[in-house]
């Protein structure tokens, strides 16, 4: 069991590598409680980026939703990670 969990991890960690990063990411409070992130890869700006999550149809857990009708927080990941707009969702609920 012990070795699985090795190679898991070691598989993970050699994926994350290779697997594509989002450019954005973009963070909804859900309800009751709690946030819920979508990755958004080829957005060309934020108005974008906010469309294309929305679009995504992000899973939740059971008895969750997502409040599309909050402003949304958006950051954008790349060249370097830095919020761009909304409301800081994510320190929130750290």
């Amino acid at each position: 069991m012990k070795l699985r969990r090795e190679l898991d991890y070691w598989l993970d960690n050699a994926l994350d590598a290779i697997r594509p990063k989002p450019d954005w990411t973009v963070t909804w409070p859900t309800l009751p409680g709690g946030v819920y992130s979508i990755g958004v890869r080829r957005a060309t700006n934020v108005e974008d980026a906010v469309e294309q999550a929305r679009a995504a149809h992000a899973p939740t857990t059971p008895g969750y939703r997502i409040d599309y009708g909050a402003t949304p927080e958006v950051w954008q990941v790349k060249p370097a990670p830095r919020r761009v707009f909304g409301p800081n969702y994510s320190e929130e609920h750290a």
